[in-house]
């Protein structure tokens, strides 16, 4: 298996002081959920999600604010109809949430954040990936103002990405999140990365490596068994073929080598003796 997206859910910019985000479809328990949360508000302060990992956070406007979280679903998430995220003082319809669920994939994220104040903003330094084929998940925040995104890149081997949500706000602090997705076969580094926005303005990029998980290989201990057969104790005129003793193992099958003894009494006395005869 690979890492592969699942699937992405989106409340764009609404709410009061919160962000409602609604459970990715097809959610399952160890898929890695990536949210991105940001606020147009000037005052606002992202509250910290319990059970969430920060991956990066920061502000590229006064008045604009952004973190990324990463959580690995369990059975509660899978049973959650939607997750809540808060922020303190936050202004009304400024609070912005989405969450992209990703399916065997591993934790061990590589992640880079650049600045640019330009339209063809590029973000100096880039990653590189975990492995070939990674998924690579790109955010761009804006501030101060409301502007699409036109086009998605890396300098080195760059993919086919796919656009996963482009939100914006004009309610105090205008601002704008844009996110695409990319499966890269190369491993090795990307060079810088970035995103052209439809009009010059201070943005901050993220960008997210993500690779696949691995399963982990066991080599059971081989058991070894060691049997001891009792002598058999003859008494009186008598031929005795004791039976053959085998024995099977579910982990490895033993070698067993026994010897086919026959014995005969010879003379009948108080004082008995005995000697092996030739096999025949």
């Amino acid at each position: 298996m690979a890492v592969a997206f699942r699937s992405f859910s989106s409340t764009g910019f609404v709410g009061d002081g919160s962000a409602v985000v609604t459970k990715p479809s097809g959610l399952v328990a160890g898929d890695v959920m990536i949210v991105t949360l940001c606020s147009a508000s000037s005052s606002a302060t992202i509250d910290s999600p319990s059970g969430w990992t920060l991956l990066a956070s920061g502000s590229p406007e006064t008045g604009t604010v952004y973190a990324v979280y990463y959580k690995v679903a369990d059975s509660s998430d899978v049973a959650a109809s939607d997750f809540t995220f808060t922020f303190t003082n936050g202004g009304t319809n400024t609070e912005y949430g989405s969450i992209v669920a990703l399916s065997d994939s591993a934790v061990d994220f590589v992640t880079d954040t650049g600045t640019s104040a330009n339209a063809g903003a590029v973000y100096t330094g880039g990653i590189t990936p975990p492995q070939a084929s990674s998924f690579l998940y790109m955010i761009g925040i804006s501030g101060s103002q409301a502007h699409p995104v036109d086009s998605y890149n890396v300098t080195t081997s760059n993919p086919t990405w796919t656009e996963r949500d482009e939100k914006n706000t004009s309610v105090e602090n205008d601002a704008t999140v844009a996110i695409a997705s990319a499966i890269r076969t190369e491993a090795t580094a990307t060079g810088n990365f970035g995103m052209t926005w439809n009009i010059a303005n201070n943005s901050i990029g993220v960008l997210i490596g993500v690779g696949t998980a691995i399963d982990s290989t066991q080599n059971p201990s081989v058991i070894t068994k060691t049997a001891t057969i009792n002598a058999p104790t003859v008494s009186g005129d008598a031929n005795i073929s004791p039976s053959v003793v085998s024995k099977t193992a579910s982990v490895q099958a033993p070698t067993v080598t026994t010897e086919d003894g026959k014995w005969s009494n010879k003379a009948k006395s108080s004082a008995p003796s005995y000697t092996n005869k030739a096999k025949s």
